[in-house]
């Protein structure tokens, strides 16, 4: 028996004519083709999701960042106005030398922590971000009536006044640290 090349399909002699061995050849490339397009689809969407997780976790970063920012902008304007409101004749200067501008940053400030996108923020960062927010939000206006009722109080009532703005900074640095120690952690992880 002699073999020739154009009696076979996919080089085997399977028996088939020329046009079923064409049509088992369409088949199989279709089926070829719609594996290849379903995997390379697959490929793109899991390329596609890592790099939009990779965006994420980097607009995250950006997003703390900003709260650090804030956040040691406002430790900052506390220790300055810890200093300039120590004691009553301090208040009292303060007040002649023009204290008000840094009440308005004060008040800048915890608008900004108050006003910050959290939906932007990690989970780690919520926490520490309302703790900032709530504490600056209570020293600005203890510092203010401190301001405003100085001259009414005596000492131990500004004793009191005084150690509530300290333990005030004291939280704020904690929460400060915890916003450093999770951006630590993010930029880490990404």
């Amino acid at each position: 028996m002699t073999y020739s090349v154009e009696q076979t399909c996919f080089l085997f002699p399977w028996g088939l004519t020329p046009t079923e061995c064409a049509a088992w050849v369409q088949v199989w490339v279709t089926v070829l083709a719609i594996v290849g397009s379903v995997a390379l689809a697959g490929w793109q969407t899991r390329r596609l999701l890592r790099a939009n997780q990779k965006q994420a976790a980097q607009d995250k970063i950006e997003a703390g960042q900003a709260l650090l920012d804030i956040a040691r902008s406002s430790r900052n304007l506390q220790i300055d106005l810890s200093e300039k409101l120590l004691t009553q004749e301090a208040v009292a200067h303060a007040e002649l030398s023009g204290l008000p501008t840094p009440m308005a940053e004060l008040l800048a400030l915890e608008n900004a922590l108050m006003q910050f996108p959290l939906a932007t923020l990690a989970p780690a960062l919520l926490a520490p971000a309302s703790m900032l927010a709530s504490n600056l939000h209570q020293y600005r206006l203890r510092a203010d009536a401190l301001l405003k009722r100085h001259r009414d109080l005596d000492l131990s009532a500004f004793e009191a006044h005084t150690e509530s703005l300290n333990s005030l900074s004291f939280v704020l640095q904690e929460a400060l640290a915890d916003v450093e120690r999770n951006m630590a952690k993010l930029r880490a992880a990404s």
